[in-house]
């Protein structure tokens, strides 16, 4: 079994001149901003030992009060996020041997009823990413081994809903796929670690649309990639874990990567790396599995690794997901 468990889940690059868009540029303009949405619970689930725990987040960002403890789940998943449709959040669970996807809502919490539950579906994805775009929520699985992407919409009750797209002949070489949403619409970013190339499409309506960005001169480097937004601005996180080098972009409200707006050698040891936002700031959390520990830094308003708020020295060693909702 393969297993590829994605949280929801840093390059020498040549820009294009005067198309580099600033974070103090980008600020200037509010008709482009994105509204954060704001988080309060963090999920943590151990496939090894099929134990999930949730926390609420306190208002100043550190781990707050353990509101669900629960042992003895299946320990087959490959594949374990969190998401929301408007309000509502749901944990979704794949698993690649049977081609099971199990939802439950959390919404309060804590892993609640169960929405969708179903057996037999594709056993090849290798990568399932939520993708948010204007007031709906689609889900995009991607199988490396044929080249295949398909986007399904997701209901408001927790279920798989109808699919929107399709694509049968894509590159098979992708390592990790993000998204994000910007004033200006949603996208989907790909990235290819053999090569250092990176390619960004428009979704429009659960639909995989025009290629708005191509580059293939990066790092090869990069094992953790994340989006998420900074005063209403995205921005693009890259990770490598062999030389802990960590960097920041900007992303254009147009989908294209536009200038670094940070650049910092730090401890190459973590596993798991998550952005947040809290009343208008945003943090980000790092995890080390061999020690069990995790440390949470402020994120500057000009996009840098700001102070070290949280240090939690006692967690589990077994975490394969965290993700914040």
């Amino acid at each position: 079994m393969k297993k590829l468990i994605l949280a929801f889940t840093f390059i020498t690059i040549a820009l294009q001149g005067s198309n580099a868009q600033t974070l103090a540029d980008l600020l200037k303009n509010f008709n482009i901003k994105k509204n954060s949405t704001v988080q309060t619970n963090i999920f943590f689930f151990d496939t090894q030992n099929g134990v999930n725990k949730v926390y609420d987040l306190a208002p100043d960002g550190k781990l707050g009060t353990k509101t669900f403890d629960k042992p003895g789940l299946s320990k087959e998943w490959d594949i374990v996020l969190a998401y929301n449709v408007g309000e509502v959040n749901y944990s979704f669970f794949y698993d690649n041997d049977n081609g099971t996807i199990k939802i439950y809502n959390i919404s309060n919490g804590e892993l609640g009823q169960k929405t969708y539950d179903k057996t037999g579906l594709n056993k090849n994805w290798d990568i399932i990413t939520p993708i948010k775009d204007q007031e709906s929520t689609y889900m995009a699985f991607y199988d490396a081994s044929n080249g295949i992407m398909k986007i399904y919409k997701l209901t408001k009750e927790g279920t798989l809903g109808e699919k929107t797209c399709e694509k049968t002949s894509l590159s098979k070489d992708w390592n990790s796929i993000v998204s994000f949403e910007s004033g200006m619409g949603s996208y989907l970013m790909f990235y290819n670690k053999t090569d250092g190339a990176i390619k960004t499409y428009q979704i429009n309506d659960g639909i995989l649309n025009h290629k708005v960005d191509d580059r293939t001169q990066i790092s090869k480097k990069w094992s953790h990639i994340h989006t998420y937004l900074l005063n209403g601005i995205n921005l693009i996180s890259f990770f490598d874990n062999t030389t802990g080098m960590f960097k920041t972009y900007v992303l254009s409200p147009e989908g294209k990567l536009g200038e670094k707006a940070f650049e910092k050698n730090i401890n190459p040891s973590w596993n798991i790396v998550t952005a947040y936002t809290l009343k208008q700031k945003t943090f980000m959390l790092f995890y080390d599995k061999a020690r069990g520990i995790s440390k949470t830094y402020a994120i500057n308003e000009d996009g840098s690794l700001g102070e070290k708020i949280s240090e939690n020295t006692d967690l589990r060693k077994t975490w394969d997901c965290i993700s914040v909702f």
